[in-house]
């Protein structure tokens, strides 16, 4: 599982080292960055120009109203003029607010693109052991959610810097307009600082929790989506209902609180913004009187500091946001920080291989300790057809997954084809070695597709020739669409046998030296074998072959079985020979058993 919990997340607080590691993928466009921070400058100082502009007007137009203009015409062109002004700073601001909207956006999707890139290559990347004991719901959660998350920081965070210039721009005028005024309108900061002081703590608390139980909710939605058949078949639906209400319930609990601790600022700031209006009223209507001010000052007082509490609301209000992104960076680099623990060799080689395969002396362990197989040696000849039996936990599958180098020996080398395995790269060894599973994954798409998903480069008539000497064409052609037509997720509109068989042709047109079969049978009917195993005498042609099976039938075409017990071999030999030797396999043949788990 990912190393850090939710819990861990849960007491984190702002951490510059997740600000570091994603600026790299803010700088990989910072031309439209720079651009987009431009435009928000142009903002904020024509936002500050604004109420210094109506001041003006105002104080301009004063003398019209008492009739005590020297020059009329004067005083016309400079209400002229600041109106002009006005309307200037009206398109600059519209302008502003478009372009660095569309640009941070612009930029703000292309990280989200680039981060989920990443996350998807790293995971195609990492090992298989990982991804056997990774919970896949969270693992969405922080591939979709969590990104979007950090997304949605970066465009506030880009705003919040602007904001801010705005507030440092506000209290400069302020006070430089009238002193007095000024330190009397911003008694008020201290008490914005009182409360946030109280609310930053509890708000991020709950903010994180939100974060921990959505994360849960999805994890267990997913989960359950893919167990469906599971969930169904043993009739859990109610009391699986029960569990993801219980849990929708927590985070819509967590959702709430969040959103209360949310919604507490924007009356707060709306509370000091009143204060502020009165003290300007009452003190600026003082000095007004006493000819200490014009009226221009007072109301450009008043439009200033409606603008200065718009971005302290503002970044009150995105605070939720950076504290979702300051939980969703650890979870993305999280991920990202997974280790690789197959990696390709600096130089791999990239030469024929002989068609053998090696174990030479192998020890191996899911679990650090606990050996599946210990001191194991296996030795294949080239064109050999192998077959494998053995109960549960003997080690079938593990000799498959290590000479596919899903996982790193312990202690020993797997030699495959006169190379150790360690020495070629994870695409040479998958161009050579070719998999049938007995659950066969197919990918939504067109049969054509599922079928060249291991040569991408074969063409249609080599397909349908392969598909012809397996004898599938009469299956291929009652498809609606043939091998156009579309199948779901997973095949799931295919029986589990036409499932197996397009796995079969799959294989069979990937062209592999080698092949493993691994319990491909195990699910399918009598018949339906029967018909398989037709295919597989001839996909098994010419080929290095191992057969992965729990039924004795399975294996009785090998040339040389091996069976398997607690990690070593107990006895290896044709079907004849070991009926021969009055050993298990003879055993359970004689007693009419079918499999070793009987």
């Amino acid at each position: 599982m990912v190393s850090l919990s939710d819990e861990d997340i849960r007491s984190r607080s702002f951490d510059y080292n997740i600000i570091k590691r994603f600026m790299p993928y803010v700088m990989v466009y910072k031309k439209d960055v720079f651009l987009g921070f431009f435009f928000i400058m142009l903002l904020t100082g024509a936002s500050l120009l604004i109420p210094l502009v109506v001041k003006n007007l105002i104080d301009k137009s004063d003398c019209l109203v008492g009739a005590s203009c020297q020059d009329i015409d004067q005083v016309k062109n400079s209400i002229l003029i600041g109106l002009l002004q006005f309307l200037g700073l009206a398109v600059i601001v519209a302008s502003s607010i478009f372009l660095s909207d569309s640009i941070i956006e612009k930029v703000g999707e292309n990280i989200l693109l680039d981060l989920r890139k990443k996350m998807f290559m790293h995971l195609q990347d990492v090992s298989i052991s990982f991804m056997d004991k990774t919970d896949v719901g969270r693992l969405m959660s922080r591939l979709q959610g969590d990104v979007a998350a950090m997304q949605e920081a970066l465009q506030t965070s880009v705003f919040a810097i602007g904001d801010f210039v705005l507030i440092c721009g506000i209290i400069t005028v302020l006070l430089s307009m009238n002193l007095q005024l000024g330190i009397m309108t911003l008694l008020v900061m201290p008490l914005m600082v009182i409360v946030r002081m109280f609310w930053l703590p509890r708000a991020r608390e709950a903010f994180l929790d939100a974060r921990v139980k959505s994360s849960a909710a999805t994890s267990y939605l997913a989960e359950n989506i893919n167990g469906i058949r599971t969930i169904q078949s043993f009739n859990r639906q109610q009391f699986n209902s029960l569990v993801y209400e219980n849990k929708a319930n927590e985070l819509l609990r967590a959702q709430l609180r969040a959103s209360k601790f949310s919604s507490l600022m924007l009356p707060t700031v709306e509370t000091l913004t009143g204060i502020s209006f009165a003290i300007i009223i009452i003190v600026g209507a003082s000095l007004v009187i006493n000819d200490k001010i014009t009226a221009g000052v007072m109301v450009a007082y008043m439009l200033l500091v409606q603008r200065f509490f718009d971005p302290i609301r503002t970044i009150s209000m995105q605070y939720n946001s950076m504290q979702r992104a300051m939980a969703s960076g650890y979870r993305i680099f999280e991920v990202l920080d997974i280790p690789v623990t197959i990696k390709d060799p600096k130089k791999p080689l990239d030469c024929p291989l002989d068609g053998s395969i090696k174990f030479d002396n192998v020890s191996f362990a899911y679990v650090e300790q606990n050996y599946i197989l210990k001191d194991f040696n296996l030795t294949i000849e080239n064109g050999e057809r192998i077959g494998i039996v053995g109960p549960t936990g003997a080690g079938k599958s593990t000799i498959s997954n290590l000479i596919h180098r899903f996982y790193d020996t312990n202690k020993g080398k797997v030699i495959l084809g006169g190379v150790e395995i360690r020495k070629l790269s994870q695409e040479y060894i998958g161009k050579k070695v070719g998999m049938v599973l007995q659950d066969p994954f197919l990918f939504s798409g067109t049969i054509l597709d599922n079928v060249k998903y291991g040569n991408k480069d074969v063409s249609l008539n080599d397909v349908e020739k392969a598909t012809k000497e397996l004898g599938m064409m009469d299956f291929i052609n009652s498809l609606d669409d043939g091998f156009n037509t579309v199948i779901g997720q997973r095949g799931s509109d295919l029986s589990m046998g036409q499932r197996q068989l397009l796995s079969i042709l799959r294989a069979l047109v990937a062209d592999t030296q080698y092949l493993i079969l691994d319990e491909a049978t195990s699910s399918i009917d009598s018949y339906t074998e029967k018909k398989i195993q037709k295919a597989l005498d001839i996909l098994l042609q010419n080929r290095t072959s191992i057969t992965i099976a729990h039924r004795l039938a399975t294996v009785r075409k090998c040339d040389k079985i091996i069976v398997l017990n607690a990690g070593k071999v107990e006895e290896i030999g044709s079907h004849e020979q070991l009926l021969g030797n009055q050993g298990l396999y003879s055993n359970l043949y004689n007693l009419n058993y079918s499999s070793f788990d009987d």
